[in-house]
């Protein structure tokens, strides 16, 4: 076969090189498919209220997950969020959904959260991430009302600096 191929102006050495690249190709090809297969089958972290530690483009994030589902008016915008976690005390509560970045101006991914504390209204500090915008509602500027059953609740209140932002209310539902 060797001599076939010499003849065709190619020699041992080319012969050679071709059948290495061709191994390593097929090597490479095999160890890719086994490692996605490997990542397929590995089971998912579980959900919990503290959320999952990430880096999002270099940034440290929160990524939540779970039955908490919020719809937040803002503005002239509704947005609707899904698959969060609600953490009720006697006296307090928070909802986190989405991602939530460590610095604020990392808000790319879209995100929500609300910290209550206070019963039956509280004073509530309110967080908004959607499409790279960031909004705050302060506690002196929102209030959250938790339903009786600790199942959900309203908020509403005013973002920006001294409340001087957009009006924000809306809704929670924790299961």
């Amino acid at each position: 076969m060797t001599r076939k191929l010499r003849d065709r102006g190619r020699s041992r050495h080319a012969v050679r090189t071709s059948a290495t690249v061709v191994v390593l190709a097929v090597s490479l090809a095999a160890a890719v498919s086994a490692g996605a297969a490997t990542s397929r089958t590995l089971a998912p972290s579980a959900c919990t209220p503290a959320g999952k530690s990430v880096f999002i483009r270099k940034q440290a994030a929160t990524v939540y997950c779970g039955p908490a589902r919020a719809t937040v008016r803002l503005g002239g915008r509704t947005m609707t969020f899904n698959g969060g976690t609600c953490v009720w005390t006697s006296s307090s509560f928070k909802v986190q959904l989405g991602t939530i970045f460590l610095f604020r101006n990392f808000a790319r991914e879209r995100g929500f959260e609300i910290r209550a504390a206070g019963y039956p209204v509280a004073r509530a500090l309110i967080q908004v991430y959607w499409d790279g915008n960031y909004y705050e509602a302060g506690t002196l500027h929102a209030t959250a009302r938790p339903n009786a059953s600790q199942t959900g609740g309203t908020f509403t209140g005013k973002t920006g600096r001294n409340g001087t932002g957009p009006s924000i209310s809306g809704t929670i539902a924790c299961s």
